[in-house]
C-alpha cells in the first residue's frame, strides 16, 4: 500500500520484498511489548456485537470523526460521550489547510478535552508531500506543532519510529524549550508568502452536530464464561450480527501518548 504512488515516491524501494505476513496476534505484541508505544488502534464493524456477545470490556472506545470539521456542539460531545471514551479527528479538523498552507487553528480539541475526552489525530506519515508547506516538510515539526500546539493526547502513525523518536527528544524536557522545538504558529506562512502564491478563499469547515453522530449508544458490556466465547467464536453468526474486522495499514495504527 502506498498512498504517495502518484508522485512516484516508494517507500524503502530497497526492501520491498523484505519482511512477512504476520499474524494479529504477533501484531499486538509489537505495541504490547514496546517501551515507547501504547497501544494499537483497530478499525471494527458492528462493535455492538462484540460487546454483547464477546464481553470485551477492557477495551477503550475510540469514536472516529471522518469529516473535516471546524467546530462541534455540546449536544454531539454529550451524544459521543454517552458510548466513547476518546475521539479520532482529522489532522485538517486541528488546522484546517487550504492549497497545503494552514489556514488557523480551531477549537475542537479544546472543547472535547474539556469533557474528558481524550483526543487522537489521524493520519501522520513520513513521505513529505504529506505535510503542508508550513511544517517545513518535516514530520518531526508536524508532530510537535500538534502535540505541543494542539495539546493532543497522542497522534495517530504509520511510522511509529519517528513517533516514538520524537517521544525520546530530549528537548522537551528542557526548562526553557529551545526555539526549534517550538510549535510552528498556525497560518504564519500565509502572512509572509507572496499575494500570488495564496490559495483561493474557500468555505469554513461544517460544525459537528448530535445529527452527525451515526453510531447508536453502546450496550454495555457482559462478561462471558471462557466455553460460552469459545462457542461464539465457533459458529459464526449471521446476517447484520456478524463481526467484520478490517485490518488496513492506513488505519491500523499506532499510538503514542504524552
Amino acid at each position: 500500500m502506498n498512498p504517495y504512488r502518484l508522485y512516484n515516491m516508494f517507500r524503502n524501494p530497497n526492501e520491498k520484498n523484505s519482511g512477512r505476513i504476520i499474524s494479529l496476534s504477533e501484531f499486538l505484541n509489537l505495541a504490547k511489548n514496546s517501551t515507547s508505544l501504547s497501544s494499537v488502534l483497530i478499525s471494527l464493524e458492528d462493535a455492538v456485537y462484540l460487546r454483547e456477545k464477546q464481553g470485551s470490556t477492557k477495551y477503550e472506545t475510540v469514536y472516529k470523526i471522518e469529516k473535516n470539521i471546524g467546530d462541534i456542539s455540546d449536544s454531539a460531545i454529550e451524544d459521543i460521550k454517552k458510548f466513547a471514551n476518546a475521539v479520532v479527528l482529522r489532522k485538517s479538523s486541528v488546522f484546517p489547510v487550504a492549497d497545503s498552507f494552514v489556514t488557523g487553528q480551531t477549537n475542537v480539541v479544546e472543547r472535547l478535552q474539556k469533557s474528558k475526552l481524550l483526543v487522537y489525530v489521524k493520519l501522520f506519515h513520513n513521505e513529505f508531500v504529506s505535510q503542508p508547506y508550513d511544517f517545513f516538510c518535516d514530520a518531526t515539526v508536524e508532530i510537535n506543532t500538534y502535540i505541543t500546539g494542539a495539546g493532543l493526547n497522542g497522534t495517530i502513525t504509520e511510522f511509529p519510529l519517528t513517533a516514538a523518536r520524537y517521544k525520546r527528544n530530549q528537548c522537551l524536557g528542557r526548562k526553557q524549550t529551545p526555539s526549534y522545538m517550538s510549535p510552528l504558529k498556525p497560518g504564519g506562512l500565509l502572512s509572509i508568502v507572496n499575494p500570488k502564491s495564496l490559495p483561493p478563499a474557500e468555505p469554513p469547515y461544517l460544525v459537528f452536530t448530535a445529527d452527525d453522530v451515526t453510531e447508536s449508544p453502546q450496550p454495555p458490556a457482559t462478561e462471558k464464561s471462557p466455553s460460552s466465547s469459545t462457542n461464539a467464536q465457533t459458529h459464526r453468526p449471521s446476517g447484520h450480527t456478524r463481526l467484520t474486522l478490517s485490518l488496513c495499514l492506513s488505519v491500523f495504527a499506532s499510538l503514542l501518548l504524552l
